[in-house]
């Protein structure tokens, strides 16, 4: 966990700084890999709240769960909540970095680094982990969780 300077977040992230993340490193074995392909896809449909996109690139029975105790955490079953997640994430998280970690069958593995934003302004770095399952070209299944859980929760339950 990296402290940052609250240069932000007086107002939380808005539009233009919840971007896309700024780097991704997907090894060259993996960048071809389908799953690969529609995992980043996922992740600009959610950061681009388009709707017509998620839909295209999710089962109709998938879900997400966000691991932990905080504001965040539960499951969001289908694209309806997964999209309003996306506008509840979007306020808070600002990503930096995707890390494509492996690509297995139909699971991908992955590390976000984001920024997330407290509602008084204050920011920390975390890192997230994405465990996503594929079935006939589309994600069934999303598990979101920090490499340091109970820190991550802690943050997020600042008021």
């Amino acid at each position: 966990m990296v402290r940052q300077s609250p240069r932000a977040a007086r107002h939380v992230f808005g539009p233009d700084e919840a971007s896309d993340p700024k780097g991704r490193e997907v090894d060259p074995e993996l960048a071809d890999h389908p799953n690969v392909q529609k995992y980043l896809q996922i992740l600009q449909a959610l950061k681009d709240q388009d709707l017509l996109a998620l839909q295209s690139l999710l089962a109709t029975d998938a879900h997400i769960e966000m691991a932990g105790r905080n504001p965040f955490s539960g499951v969001y079953p289908g694209i309806g909540a997964s999209m309003a997640l996306a506008g509840r994430t979007r306020r808070r998280f600002c990503g930096q970095t995707v890390r494509i970690d492996s690509a297995d069958g139909d699971e991908v593995l992955a590390t976000v680094t984001v920024i997330v934003a407290t509602p008084t302004g204050r920011t920390e770095t975390f890192a997230l982990r994405h465990r996503y399952v594929f079935r006939d070209g589309k994600a069934v299944s999303a598990l979101v969780w920090a490499e340091d859980q109970e820190d991550f929760d802690a943050f997020l339950n600042e008021v």
